[in-house]
């Protein structure tokens, strides 16, 4: 790593002294010869480095000298940065002073106290000349040490290296070679899915554990993937988890990973009893299987307390654990140990080559056979050997250089892992310099740590670690070292874009992260809630050359003050829990380049940054989580090096940024990011000058009112801008000039662009300029993602828009428009969303794009429309009544080809629509879903409806909750299907007639039963006579009375048919549609006790049945239940018994409840739970695996019960409800500390809360479902 740190440090140097001399001025007398002679003394140095970093590896004497170098050499790098920082500032000043002068007749009264400069000036002067001065003396002390390390590489007899320029190597394909399959395992991968999916004993007591062993890189948590992604053993278990457990065993750190390994929350939480608990909760009775890998810990201890928590589980639990050593498989008492034995020759070879050999011609392979056979023969039966070396020799082209592997003197090497690092090693040096520091730097994450391209990128930039001077973008050459290393196999475990196929995460093998902490010299370190010192080969610390630190203080510990001597520190990761003054550790660390400041809830330090920020002037990288203060400091716009400046705020009282940001010149990505409302926060002026932003997140317009507020104007010059811009406040006195001059044309990186116009609260309104500033607003041609929200002029078809030839998402939404636009001609248009448009009442021919010249062309010419369109939505057009096609002309229709690959269709709250275009079976639609339309679901009656035709031919069509049409296979599991509808029969006799008592004997129906037309001239003894008790072999029954079209009845009848058709008692799945009595409690209901899934949509109830009690019950959905207007404690099934009920006993309430959905009851106003009654709430646990809860199109209600803060919540939907979204406002509406906890909340359509992942990726997607 000397040899790359060398390298960028004369890079710098050569850069600062050229700049300063561009600059023509000299901020640091005296250094132009200690400047020369550093440069000297460092090509010296240089020169021989690359046989000093391989010597290093067998000769201690090298290594300690390499080290001596590299201090010194940081903190040379830290010298000439600050000189480089003084370079900038000056010119920052000289750019300020040049714009005040146009302020002349503003200044000419203070011309004469100039020549009298006041004692806070005198002494800002006084100290720039120290800071400047100290500059010079540190440059020369620290070159006489050079000097010293210089002469001493004589000793050693180096070899002298002739370096040429750099170039990172670029592969020819950046496909990457698929390693799912492992090559020499099958069988021991088809035992362990045998011991898997096999009975247990009846005489376990715990789960069945099995360990695999074996040395680091031998497979052993491949095989376990394999395993785990089995499709036979995902259906096994009802429960999953898989943890990377590492040393040390980290008790609570475990508990807690298993927790959210299975979706369950477990924040609230620090005590390992606690979580041991919640453990045992969700796992008691219930199949599970879990993963633990790597585990070191021999000590029984650790894992006792583990293994009496798991015993809860069901026979026949699986536990796996992966182990490089036999005495931990000994400790946990396994039931099966598979030691896993090195690969054969013949295996690894298969390894090696299918990657060495990927894309290369057939004859090279057959010359290179030989050399590589060889190679193999030195992996020593290691699949990670194999694999490295393989991603080696994908890079070398000549026989030559095969050979030269083949013979490096790097085989003799010898540690703990049998010879494994030696490939690495080779893989390694064969990498440029600054690939060396890049790969290094990933030993500061801990082992199993995802990593996310972009931030990982970030970091590499803020270290210094790209070399950049070049034409290419820095972001891009970033990017070649990642793929570089990914593809040498550095990386693994991928997860890919869908769109793109590039990497987002990926993770580091445990033995490369041991390397790279080798590699890195062992100055990364973490201290941990246990403030344990995490050191994965073994070696002491010294916190002096200390360089990379994550630090986590939990709350109401003691900062621990000896971390203070790690002076050097470049990166600090620091989580906080306690109210702990930054300030204090601000003055330690200077010479930060990364700094990530992270509250927890309540910790408090991101209240207010202190102003010692401005100290941090080598600062590249800031990242601030959950940022509670109203402002910044303005002092943080003196941080000039600043490149990536990323900020999520909690809550709502964020006002405003700091005047002073046009300051940091070269800030390359700016995201700030709000749990509550922003739209008022206030964005300075100067945004314009920040030339070198290539992420700008978001963009706010403030208003005419606010002078010294940002403008869309100062978009003009930012044509670095890449990926997603997000402008907000375009209805804020935004003019067609102004538009104009952002000149959003020329930003040509941007494939997503978001126009948000100002937001309107009140009655619907029109206002006409938005099509003007819509129009003046020009995106860049290659633009691949438009979104347009609270666009309010009654048209929208701007000049530019045809010319978006590469557009393939298009979302608009809240708008007053009365046509759509004429987007048929996209030509790439594949998916098309809008949402609530509610002025709109038809949509014709207009929509296609058709041109009056192409209806009368003649020929055989066909014109396609919507030729790539495969995802079309409308979503409340609440007043659309028709939607035409080009059908009724028919002498134009053969010319037209429309939507030729359609393959979704979504229709939702589209309440007066009454047809469907002709065209739509021409399509090759796959799914249609009609959702909240009810004339038009009526219209689309299978088999009698008049829209039918329309649509028949669509393999997936869903009406509201029903599915009227499936997929072949689902096809095939509804065998049977009564229909007692008096309609359908009414020209038949009585006789003809099929009753439901004909049902009495078929006792050897399957599967599914739909049972339609209940409630027409069905009583209660036919009900009876059917014997659906006696249907044994049933899992599903959908009962549907008679549906009714006109003012809504009530059918007390259907009370008494619904309960004398009692279902067989192991029913699975039940649904109950337009039942019209207002209470149902059929006398059955309780004896479901397998039931999992009920549906029901019944109109007329005026209470929910106490379904609390049923105890297997995973998904529950309603809808339309329009008469109910209070949900309480009858809901939960709960006893006046168990209220008075004393002792220890805990009584489960929908135990088993994972999915609960309410969708249009439109009279319910209150949803209490048992909260009010403190003196028994303790008696029960409710809903204690709930994952999600969708409330939609609720609007009056008002309020959600206290007990959702106690449910392991992993997603919440609402929408459709106007109060309760008001009442849910992060941060500051009523409802929001009962739902806080929820990693994933949704409402009318955004994101308000989203997982770790999500928060802080880039918008991509408009979140319209």
């Amino acid at each position: 790593m000397a040899e790359a740190l060398v390298t960028d440090l004369i890079k710098l140097l050569v850069s600062t002294v050229a700049q300063e001399a561009e600059q023509e001025i000299r901020l640091v007398v005296g250094v132009d010869k200690e400047a020369k002679m550093l440069e000297v003394n460092l090509r010296i140095v240089e020169a021989v480095l690359n046989d000093a970093e391989k010597r290093q590896v067998t000769d201690n004497t090298v290594k300690d000298w390499l080290e001596k170098l590299n201090n010194v050499c940081y903190e040379m790098e830290d010298v000439v940065d600050e000189w480089n920082t003084e370079l900038i500032k000056s010119a920052i000043q000289k750019e300020e002073e040049e714009k005040n002068a146009d302020r002349a007749p503003v200044l000419k009264k203070k011309q004469v106290c100039a020549f009298i400069p006041s004692p806070s000036c005198c002494f800002g002067q006084v100290d720039k000349l120290t800071r400047r001065h100290d500059i010079a003396h540190k440059i020369k002390e620290l070159n006489e040490i050079l000097d010293d390390i210089t002469k001493e590489r004589v000793r050693y007899g180096f070899e002298l290296t002739n370096y040429p320029a750099q170039v990172v190597e670029r592969p020819q394909t950046t496909s990457f070679v698929d390693e799912s399959e492992i090559c020499g395992r099958d069988s021991v991968k088809d035992d362990l899915v045998g011991i898997l999916l096999g009975k247990g004993s009846e005489e376990e007591r715990s789960p069945h554990l099995i360990s695999l062993v074996g040395m680091g890189g031998i497979g052993k948590t491949t095989l376990a993937q394999l395993a785990y992604n089995d499709p036979n053993v995902q259906a096994h278990f009802e429960i999953k988890a898989w943890v990377c457990v590492s040393n040390p065993f980290d008790q609570r750190k475990v508990a807690k990973e298993i927790l959210e390994s299975i979706n369950v929350q477990s924040s609230d939480l620090t005590a390992l009893d606690g979580l041991l608990k919640r453990i045992q909760d969700n796992i008691e009775e219930r199949k599970f299987f879990l993963v633990l890998d790597d585990v070191w810990t021999e000590d029984s201890t650790t894992w006792e307390p583990f293994k009496i928590a798991l015993k809860c589980a069901v026979q026949g639990s699986r536990i796996i654990v992966t182990t490089r050593k036999s005495r931990v498989a000994e400790m946990m008492r396994s039931v099966n140990i598979i030691n896993l034995e090195e690969l054969s020759n013949e295996d690894c070879w298969l390894v090696f080559s299918k990657i060495a050999f990927f894309n290369r011609d057939p004859r090279q392979c057959k010359q290179l056979e030989g050399l590589g056979r060889q190679i193999v023969e030195k992996c020593k039966g290691l699949p990670l050997a194999a694999k490295t070396l393989g991603s080696l020799m994908r890079f070398k082209i000549s026989i030559e250089e095969w050979r030269t592997v083949l013979d490096s003197n790097l085989w003799e090497f010898e540690d703990v892992e049998r010879g494994l690092y030696a490939p690495l090693l080779l893989s390694y040096y064969d990498l440029s310099s600054p690939l060396r520091r890049c790969f290094s730097f990933c030993a500061f994450f801990p082992k199993d740590y995802v990593f996310f391209h972009k931030e990982l990128v970030f970091m590499w930039m803020a270290q210094g670690h790209i070399n950049s001077k070049t034409k290419m973008e820095m972001e891009i050459i970033a990017r070649e070292y990642f793929e570089n290393l990914a593809m040498r196999s550095f990386f693994q475990d991928f997860k890919k874009d869908e769109d793109d196929g590039r990497i987002i995460t990926c993770k580091m093998h445990d033995i490369v992260h041991d390397f790279a902490q080798l590699m890195s010299k062992n100055v990364c370190f973490t201290i941990n809630s246990n403030f344990t010192l995490n050191s994965n080969i073994g070696l002491r610390i010294d916190y002096k050359i200390a360089r990379h630190l994550e630090l986590e203080i939990p709350k109401e510990a003691q900062f621990p003050e000896s971390i203070y001597s790690a002076k050097n520190l470049r990166t600090l990761i620091f989580v906080n829990r306690s109210d702990y003054m930054l300030s204090t550790l601000f003055q330690h660390f200077r010479c930060l380049r990364i700094l990530t400041l992270k509250d927890v809830k309540g910790g408090g330090i991101l209240r207010n940054l202190p102003d010692t920020m401005e100290n941090f002037i080598h600062l590249r990288y800031l990242k601030l989580v959950n940022y509670c203060g109203e402002e910044l400091p303005e002092t943080i716009c003196n941080l000039c090096n600043l490149q990536n400046l990323n900020i999520l705020i909690d809550g709502d009282k964020f006002q405003q940024l700091p005047q002073g940001m046009s300051k940091l010149i070269n800030l390359r990505h700016f995201n700030l990011s709000f749990t509550g409302d922003f739209l008022n926060v206030k964005f300075p002026r100067g945004f314009g000058r920040l030339n070198s932003l290539r992420t700008l997140y978001p963009f706010i317009v403030n208003g005419k009112d606010d002078s010294k507020g940002c403008k869309l104007g100062e978009l003009i010059n930012l044509n670095h801008l890449q990926g997603t811009l997000v402008i907000f406040g375009l209805g804020n006195e935004v003019n067609d000039r102004e538009a104009m001059n952002a000149q959003l044309k020329k930003k040509i990186n941007l494939h997503t662009l978001k126009l948000m116009f100002e937001e309107w609260n009140g009655e619907e309104m029109i206002r006409e300029k938005d099509a003007i500033v819509l129009n003046a607003l020009e995106p860049p041609p290659n633009l691949e993602y438009l979104y347009i929200e609270s666009y309010k002029a009654p048209i929208m078809f701007p000049t530019w828009m045809m010319s978006l030839t590469n557009l393939k998402e298009l979302g608009i939404s809240h708008s007053s428009l009365e046509c759509l636009p004429p987007l048929g001609k996209l030509p790439f248009l594949k998916s098309l969303k809008m949402w609530s448009i509610e002025r709109f009442k038809k949509l014709g021919v207009e929509f296609m794009g058709i041109e009056e010249s192409e209806k009368k062309e003649k020929g055989e010419r066909r014109i396609p429309l919507f030729p790539n369109l495969i995802s079309l939505y409308f979503m409340e057009f609440y007043n659309w009544e028709e939607w035409n096609g080009i059908e009724e002309e028919e002498d134009c229709i053969r010319r037209f080809t429309i939507m030729p690959r359609l393959q979704n269709l979504r229709i939702q709250r589209c309440e007066e629509l009454k047809s469907l275009p002709n065209f739509l079976r021409t399509t090759p639609l796959q799914k249609l879903e009609i959702l909240s339309c009810p004339i038009l679901k009526e219209r689309c009656k299978r088999g009698t409806g008049k829209e039918w035709p329309k649509i028949s031919h669509i393999p997936n069509i869903r009406i509201d909750w029903i599915h009227v049409q499936r997929d072949s296979r689902e096809y095939e599991a509804e065998p049977k299907y009564y229909d007692e509808d008096d309609d359908q029969n009414e020209e038949s006799n009585d006789s003809e007639r099929c009753t439901l008592g004909e049902l009495r004997n078929l006792n050897h129906l399957q599967e599914t039963l739909v049972i339609s037309g209940l409630g027409s001239e069905v009583d209660e003894c036919e009900a009876m006579n059917a014997q659906l008790k006696k249907k044994i072999n049933l899992h599903t029954l959908t009962l549907m009375f008679k549906e009714w079209h006109g003012e809504e009845i009530i059918r007390e009848k259907d009370a008494l048919v619904l309960n004398a058709l009692e279902p067989p008692p192991n029913l699975e799945s039940l649904r109950i549609v337009y039942y019209k009595a207002p209470i149902m409690f059929p006398n059955w209901m309780m004896s479901l006790t397998n039931l999992k899934e009920l549906v029901i949509n019944i109109s007329s109830l005026e209470c929910l049945p106490p379904l609390g009690k049923l105890p297997f019950l995973k998904s529950l959905e309603m809808l339309e239940i329009k008469r109910l207007k209070k949900l309480g404690v009858e809901f939960m099934g709960i006893e006046e018994s168990e209220k008075k009920e004393k002792g220890d006993i805990i009584i489960p309430l929908f135990p088993n409840l994972i999915s609960l959905s309410f969708m249009s009851f439109y009279d319910w106003e209150e949803w209490n739970g048992i909260e009010e009654e403190e003196d028994y709430i303790r008696i029960f646990t409710i809903m204690p695996r709930l994952q999600r809860l969708e409330i939609n199109y609720c609007r009056e209600l008002k309020s959600l019960p206290n007990f959702l803060c106690t449910t392991p919540l992993q997603k919440l939907q609402i929408s459709g409800c106007p109060i309760l979204k008001e009442r849910c406002k992060r941060g500051t509406g009523k409802e929001w500390p009962k739902i806080s906890h929820i990693p994933n909340i949704e409402i009318a359509g955004i994101y308000v809360q989203r997982d770790g992942r999500e928060y802080e990726a880039e918008p991509k997607f408009w979140p319209f479902l």
